[in-house]
């Protein structure tokens, strides 16, 4: 943006996991793994670091990156870190999502999420700071203070990420890398407001504006300022060590041998846009295990929603990820009701075709759109369920 070009260059070991990362000719980042994937070793000037070893349990949980300390939970999320004698906890719904973070200086951060587990919101010390206005699971469409006054709106065109923003009455333009980390900001003239430069895990090197703030991060999550986590649909990423603070929900569908590495070591070629497997920002938008996931309680990959573990998923129940799902999973709720009655049943068969019915046919027009690059599974699973259980009852 300053005129200036710099030249990236990276190599790879045969899985695929970076293992340097060079800017103009000289390596600025060294990483070795395990066997498993695991981040075993890192050099990285742009951060200081000459060399730390990590350490990690038998679990995959980290318990060391150089003098820094972690500790997780029996459900395998990320409770504390502790640094030169000052640490930060985390804690956690039943559900898995992030609710509170205590920081060393004493500030307390909260989130709040609606039935979709999705962030909606944001307390610190108690007083809301942030309200969030989402289409589908993972488009931000504004932001709010905690008096409902209206501090960012974004527009999108054809991509994921929006191209341009309204923050105090002026419009501002947003440019990203192929990841989709917002790298730069412009004003409406086309004077350069704010640039940010990252290493390839996304730990923030300079930031050129940051009392000018907006939402989106590395590879275009949520970005908390405040305790440097990103939010990615599901999980939360800790880009100081490049792992999630939670094991992957689908577990090993995921396509990771290691359940909280991040994008199976390659944050070059992939995003993790919903926080449960890797995309190719080459391609057509689906993952690289079978193509996504798009449904808890009906379509492609569906779990059963409170028997997901026979599917490769987390045990307990799991919330719908669409309008479609919601469905779904009204219908199994009532058949739960309904027991071994067929008059009951065949009750319960009725709702579920009138609730697909009532869905525009276009699914990207549903009031909770199925993930991008799902919705013709999303639809051709809509059609036959409707056909299915429509014909179900005919004599």
């Amino acid at each position: 943006m300053d005129g200036t070009t710099t030249n990236y260059t990276y190599t790879y070991d045969p899985m695929g996991r970076l293992l340097t990362a060079s800017r103009d000719g000289s390596i600025v980042e060294q990483y070795q793994y395990s066997s498993n994937g695991t981040r075993t070793y890192e050099e990285n000037t742009l951060r200081g670091i000459t060399g730390w070893n990590l350490v990690y349990s038998e679990e995959d949980h980290l318990l060391t990156a150089g003098s820094t300390s972690y500790q997780y939970n029996t459900d395998g999320f990320l409770t504390s870190k502790t640094q030169g004698g000052n640490s930060t906890s985390y804690q956690y719904s039943s559900r898995g999502e992030l609710l509170s973070v205590s920081l060393p200086d004493g500030r307390a951060i909260e989130y709040l999420h609606d039935p979709l587990a999705r962030r909606i919101g944001k307390k610190v010390n108690g007083n809301i700071t942030e309200k969030y206005l989402w289409q589908g699971r993972t488009r931000l469409l504004a932001v709010y203070d905690g008096n409902d006054n209206l501090l960012m709106r974004f527009n999108y065109a054809d991509g994921r990420m929006p191209v341009s923003m309204v923050k105090d009455g002026s419009t501002y333009y947003l440019m990203y890398d192929q990841v989709g980390s917002l790298k730069a900001v412009t004003d409406s003239s086309g004077n350069v407001v704010k640039n940010i430069d990252y290493d390839s895990f996304g730990n923030i090197i300079t930031d050129t504006n940051s009392s000018f703030t907006i939402p989106f991060g590395f590879a275009g999550g949520l970005y908390d300022q405040d305790t440097g986590l990103v939010r990615f649909g599901y999980r939360d990423y800790f880009p100081e060590v490049g792992r999630w603070t939670a094991k992957d929900p689908i577990l090993f569908r995921g396509g990771d041998t290691d359940l909280f590495a991040y994008l199976i070591n390659d944050p070059i070629n992939y995003f993790d846009k919903y926080g449960l497997d890797s995309t190719s920002w080459r391609g057509d938008g689906r993952s690289i295990w079978d193509g996504p996931k798009n449904g808890n309680w009906g379509g492609k990959n569906w779990s059963g929603g409170w028997n997901p573990s026979l599917h490769g998923g987390q045990n307990g129940p799991l919330l719908p990820t669409d309008s479609g799902d919601i469905c779904y999973m009204n219908h199994d709720n009532c058949y739960t009701r309904a027991g071994d009655c067929g008059k009951a049943e065949r009750s319960c068969d009725l709702e579920l075709v009138n609730c697909l019915n009532k869905l525009p046919s276009n699914s990207k027009e549903w009031p909770s759109p199925p993930k991008l690059g799902t919705e013709g599974d999303s639809e051709t699973f809509r059609d036959w369920a409707t056909n299915h259980f429509t014909n179900k009852w005919v004599e």
